[in-house]
């Protein structure tokens, strides 16, 4: 590790731990398990767009096949025999796609 690298983590770890000091969280009261519709809860943010995709297709596609598909796409990038720009295209197309559903569940 460079003084360089050790320098910005140093001034990062230090900028969030101001930050986590001055600012409080935005919690909400705790949660009643009586008052919420079934409809209205949601998966935590990192699966919400999970969750928004099992809403048309079965558990199995949704939940298992396409997530590992997603996943096994971003880990072969770098060993496909691929130019750059296909390698970029398959990278941004695969982001923005979770980004996309991840957004579009957390809205709805």
């Amino acid at each position: 590790m460079t003084q360089k690298e050790l320098a910005a983590m140093a001034f990062c770890s230090a900028a969030l731990m101001i930050i986590s000091v001055l600012l409080n969280a935005p919690l909400e009261a705790p949660a009643d398990p009586d008052g919420i519709p079934a409809e209205n809860v949601k998966a935590p943010w990192i699966f919400v767009g999970i969750q928004q995709i099992l809403k048309w297709l079965p558990a199995e596609i949704a939940g298992l096949i396409l997530p590992s598909l997603a996943v096994l796409a971003l880990c072969l990038i770098p060993y496909l025999n691929l130019n750059s720009f296909w390698r970029g295209a398959l990278f941004v197309g695969v982001t923005l796609s979770i980004v996309v559903f991840t957004v579009w569940g957390y809205i709805s």
